[in-house]
């Protein structure tokens, strides 16, 4: 039964045909994902000719207050922010009973593309300069009280030069009691947190991800702290961001670390990469 089930809700959920014209403007150019609660979609909006995201509620999702009030959140907190490397939201609407919104499409690389693509290699200085450019925009948001609570690779992108947070569907806002009574483990109970620390958990790992490009593994397998050549402020700085020591709860806080590790180190030009 339950196989049966499953099999009608995928039929339901399907996305739509790519070419298609939605909401009388908008033409489907490609899929840019399939998560649990919906779909992603790269658009041309016809009338101005620029690029857009259309993001759509899974038809099954609607019908569960969970999917509907996730959605929504996603959309409250893009109105609210306003800052030039956030997608702007655009609009709403229903098509074909389905929900859906709008936003901008930031089009440019993740840094895994560079890293395994382009080679690139960030040694400390560089690891810490674009960690220092992610947190500006990160004290932003907290600045609105707002967590994002899905700082990963493929959701920071850099595109002429500049970096840009993209994908709030699991932003809350800071504090918010429902998302505390969920149950998480492991590095999700970190990530998923409605506290500031959470982002800072998150940039951590993605810190390492950046560090890890010009390692050159070694027979014996260490912890990150024994196999990367750091220095002891950045060593420290890390411990914190992955709450193995007390942990950062303000941007503030760790952007002053972050910029003195930066600070008078010799480094790379950021807008290389």
């Amino acid at each position: 039964m339950r196989d049966w089930l499953q099999r009608i809700a995928a039929l339901w959920d399907r996305p739509w045909n790519i070419g298609t014209l939605i909401g009388e403007k908008y033409r489907l150019e490609r899929l840019l994902g399939a998560g649990s609660y919906g779909f992603a979609y790269a658009a041309t909006d016809c009338i101005s000719s620029q690029q857009v995201v259309i993001k759509q509620l899974r038809r099954s999702k609607q019908l569960q207050e969970a999917g509907r009030k996730s959605f929504q959140y996603e959309q409250n907190i893009l109105r609210q922010l306003s800052h030039p490397s956030i997608p702007r939201f655009r609009e709403a609407f229903v098509w074909q009973d389905s929900s859906c919104f709008v936003m901008d499409y930031i089009q440019g690389k993740t840094f895994e593309d560079l890293i395994f693509s382009e080679q690139a290699v960030f040694p400390e200085a560089d690891a810490f300069l674009v960690v220092e450019r992610i947190l500006q925009i990160v004290r932003y948001i907290h600045a609105q009280g707002i967590v994002h609570r899905d700082l990963r690779i493929p959701n920071i992108i850099l595109s002429g030069g500049e970096l840009y947070i993209i994908d709030f569907g699991l932003a809350r806002p800071a504090g918010d009691w429902e998302e505390r009574e969920a149950s998480f483990s492991g590095t999700k109970r970190y990530m998923r947190e409605t506290q500031y620390r959470s982002d800072f958990y998150a940039l951590g790992h993605f810190l390492l991800f950046l560090l890890y490009s010009g390692y050159e593994p070694k027979k014996r397998e260490q912890p990150w702290y024994e196999e990367l050549a750091l220095s002891a402020a950045a060593r420290h700085s890390i411990r914190r961001m992955l709450q193995m020591e007390a942990p950062y709860e303000h941007a503030d806080e760790i952007l002053a670390d972050v910029q003195m590790i930066v600070k008078g180190r010799e480094k790379a030009c950021f807008k290389r990469y």
